[in-house]
C-alpha cells in the first residue's frame, strides 16, 4: 500500500515532525555573505570545520591521509526526484500528498552544527545567514512546510 492511500484511510492530520532541509550550499552562501558581513563571511570560508575540510578533499587527498568518508547516506542519488524533493521546497510541497503528509516540520542538515561554532561573532553572524535562508526560501510554503532556525545559546 502506497503513503497516500494509508493517508486516505485516516480521519487526522499527519505530520512529519522531524523532517531534514537538505540545503544546497550555492543557493545559501549569498545569505551567508550578507547576513554577517563580507569579513566574517570570508572568516568562516577560511576557519571550516576538520569535519567541512574532510568531505570537500578528493578521495584520493582522503586516501592518503586515512580521512574518513563523509556520510553518503544523506545525499541518495539512484532516485534523483527524491534527491531534488530534499533540495527544493516547492517540489517537497506538492509532493507532500504523494509522500502521505499533511504538514513537515524541517531541521537543518549542513547548518545543524552551526551553533557550535566557538567563535561568538561568527558563529551569531553564519546562524543569522542560514536562518535567513530557511525563511526566505521555506516561507512560502508555510501553510505546509516549517523550517526550525538555528538559536545559538552560547551569549
Amino acid at each position: 500500500m502506497k503513503a497516500h492511500e494509508i493517508r486516505a484511510r485516516l480521519d487526522h492530520p499527519v505530520v512529519d515532525a522531524d523532517g531534514h532541509v537538505l540545503e544546497y550550499m550555492p543557493a545559501v552562501e549569498p545569505f551567508l555573505r550578507e547576513a554577517p558581513g563580507a569579513r566574517l563571511f570570508q572568516r568562516w570560508q577560511t576557519s571550516r570545520t576538520p569535519l567541512a575540510r574532510i568531505m570537500e578533499a578528493d578521495p584520493k587527498r582522503r586516501l592518503a591521509t586515512r580521512a574518513p568518508q563523509s556520510a553518503w547516506w544523506g545525499t541518495p542519488a539512484r532516485n534523483t526526484r527524491d534527491l531534488a524533493t530534499a533540495i527544493a521546497p516547492a517540489l517537497l510541497h506538492e509532493r507532500l500528498p504523494e509522500l502521505g503528509l499533511d504538514y513537515a516540520i524541517l531541521y537543518p542538515t549542513k547548518g545543524f552544527g552551526i551553533a557550535g561554532i566557538d567563535d561568538d561573532e561568527l558563529r551569531q553572524g553564519i546562524c543569522r545567514g542560514f536562518n535567513a535562508f530557511y525563511a526566505a526560501t521555506y516561507g512560502p510554503y508555510a501553510d505546509r512546510l516549517t523550517a526550525a532556525g538555528v538559536i545559538p545559546m552560547h551569549t
